[in-house]
């Protein structure tokens, strides 16, 4: 056996005293001594003065060696590069990836470990269900709607492009917010609409018809929204004004595109995409001094979307008027709304103009008419 044994070695041995001794002097870094059997005094006290490590097991020998060959160091078989997904990736996106590969991990976003994968969960899979609220554009829906299962749609909007595999149930009414709608879902339920609900819904039914005062709202939304101060006991017009107070100081610590894009819808008209974005604030004095900033933001977008027109209306909810920000077809939105445009060529002060889908979607055909004459005409 001597002849086996290399200095800085490990050896599987059994119970013969001469064979450990001699793998002691050998130079073997550790004995590992099976059968559970009990190591003599002699062999512990020379191992120690040769700073050989003993290791006692109950296991036999093959099993040992068995189980030696599996404790190896993950950094040594793990593998650095390999792909996985997230929770919220599409099944879409993930397939292809799948399909040479039997499983997958799933991580989340600090980069834990969640899940696994596999081929047969593609089978198993269902689409998500999801109801559409205060919305129904494909468009302006979460990224993946047209792989979910569309249960409802409950809006206030124009009926657009959104398309079902069957029958559904469609709330659309002509008022100046969902949460009008939504109030009347509970009484048609005969469910009484809880405290922390009602103080979400007329926050929203405030924000979404300047606390009453848009074009859009309409006597219901005003009884809607008595009920619901009823409900959370606040005044309509100190809880509408706390709501505006609280938005502006967000609004002006919020990044440029953010800002944009944080109530922000697109459309299409013929063959020209429009995207129309809105903030009403009780302050406009601190969002109008970005304009130059904003503007900037708007024309990357706009080249980046292939926008042929970009607005943007800072709504002034005080004094009932909007400094419309314009990228894209500039002449033309003055001539449709019939206002001068500012000396910066960019923007407009329109006194009365608060409600996007009432005073402006409207306009946007004629806009894109009138656009189309002046190509036409050169």
């Amino acid at each position: 056996m001597a002849e086996y044994i290399e200095p800085g070695c490990l050896v599987v041995i059994g119970d013969r005293e001469d064979a450990q001794l001699k793998a002691i002097e050998r130079g073997a870094a550790a004995l590992v001594i099976t059968g559970d059997l009990l190591v003599s005094n002699r062999i512990l006290n020379t191992a120690r003065k040769q700073g050989v490590m003993v290791i006692s097991t109950g296991h036999h020998t093959f099993t040992a060696i068995r189980l030696i060959n599996l404790s190896i160091d993950t950094q040594h078989i793990m593998n650095r590069d390999f792909s996985f997904c997230h929770p919220e990736d599409l099944m879409s996106e993930i397939q292809p990836t799948l399909a040479r590969l039997r499983s997958m991990p799933v991580v989340d976003n600090e980069g834990k470990l969640v899940g696994y994968i596999s081929r047969s969960d593609l089978l198993k899979a269902r689409p998500k269900r999801v109801v559409l609220v205060d919305h129904n554009e494909q468009s302006q829906a979460v990224d993946g709607i047209e792989e979910a299962e569309v249960l409802g749609i409950i809006d206030h909007h124009r009926i657009a492009d959104v398309h079902t595999t069957k029958p559904i149930m469609f709330r659309a009414e002509p008022v100046g917010c969902t949460g009008t709608i939504i109030a009347s879902l509970y009484h048609e339920a005969g469910i009484p609409i809880p405290h922390e609900a009602a103080g979400l819904l007329l926050a929203g039914l405030l924000y979404d018809t300047l606390i009453l005062r848009s074009p859009t709202c309409t006597a219901r939304d005003e009884r809607v929204a008595a009920e619901l101060a009823e409900i959370v006991g606040k005044d309509i017009e100190e809880f509408g004004q706390a709501l505006f107070a609280a938005a502006a100081t967000d609004l002006s610590e919020k990044p440029a595109e953010a800002l944009i894009t944080s109530d922000f819808k697109e459309f299409t008209v013929r063959d020209s995409k429009f995207a129309i974005g809105t903030v009403e604030t009780a302050s406009p004095q601190a969002i109008e001094a970005r304009s130059e900033e904003l503007l900037a933001t708007m024309r990357s977008i706009a080249h980046t979307r292939e926008y042929a027109s970009f607005l943007f209306m800072i709504v002034d909810i005080i004094n009932m008027r909007c400094h419309l920000l314009i990228y894209g077809e500039e002449e033309a939105v003055a001539e449709a709304l019939s206002v001068p445009l500012e000396q910066d060529k960019h923007s407009l002060i329109v006194e009365g103009l608060v409600s996007r889908k009432k005073q402006l979607v409207p306009l946007l055909p004629r806009i894109q008419a009138i656009q189309g004459n002046k190509v036409s005409a050169r």
